[in-house]
């Protein structure tokens, strides 16, 4: 729907699962698992939910609550997703 309208006009579509805290192991996976099909198989997913793969997000000290980031952590979030997004986007024009 959405997304085949926006990748018709030539955009590019990403989806990003940003961090947040408590989830188990078992409960990222599932959450994980049932996001993918909601929005296509074949869709580009950022997915930020697993401590163990971005460790530096989840320190308490980034976090206002428990499912928002302070502004350190949101600026910390922000270089993380643009790294991720970095080999998506075209060289820069001469």
């Amino acid at each position: 729907a959405l997304k085949t309208r926006l990748e018709t006009s030539g955009a590019r579509v990403v989806f990003v699962q940003p961090p947040q805290l408590g989830f188990t192991t078992a409960e990222l996976r599932r959450l994980t698992r049932r996001f993918r099909p909601s929005i296509a198989p074949e869709a580009t997913v950022f997915t930020f939910l697993d401590p163990a793969q971005h460790p530096g997000l989840f320190e308490p000290a980034l976090w206002s609550d428990y499912n928002h980031l302070n502004t350190v952590g949101a600026n910390r979030f922000t270089r993380e997703l643009v790294q991720a997004l970095g080999p998506l986007l075209p060289a820069p024009r001469p």
